[in-house]
């Protein structure tokens, strides 16, 4: 075998090699990808009160969606609707900044609590199909897909 025929024979099986290489890497589930939790979602526990969720919100309970692409947040607190945007990376989110609301009088008193809890979320989680609102380690919201 001539010097030459040595180098393609080697060129090519090098070039077989990288291809079945990088088949085997791209078939390979994508790790490490965060599917954020958009669309809506209904509250089901809030951390603090003694009160049960039916005395917080007699008349409906807590509402959000969230829209990670446009970092909007809307929805109803128990009886305001309220929008804003918010911050996020990875599973740390931020929602200090203002949130626009309607007024109305509001019974039970579970409207402040939400929005006072909303403001001390620093991480997101989803287990079991609930979304987790945390600060830091406590979780302090639960939600359900509404």
């Amino acid at each position: 075998m001539t010097s030459r025929s040595l180098c393609l024979l080697l060129l090519l099986i090098v070039s077989i090699t990288a291809c079945k290489s990088r088949q085997k890497l791209s078939s390979a589930p994508h790790q490490g990808t965060i599917v954020y939790p958009e669309g809506f979602w209904n509250l089901v526990y809030v951390s603090g009160p003694s009160k049960s969720m039916d005395a917080l919100y007699p008349n409906q309970k807590p509402e959000l969606n969230l829209r990670f692409k446009d970092s909007l947040i809307s929805g109803n607190n128990g009886c305001n609707t309220y929008r804003g945007k918010f911050s996020y990376k990875g599973h740390r989110i931020d929602f200090s900044q203002p949130l626009m609301s309607t007024k109305m009088a509001c019974k039970g008193g579970g409207e402040a609590l939400f929005m006072e809890t909303l403001k001390k979320i620093n991480q997101w989680s989803v287990r079991n199909d609930s979304l987790i609102f945390q600060m830091g380690s406590l979780e302090m919201m639960i939600f359900v897909r509404l």
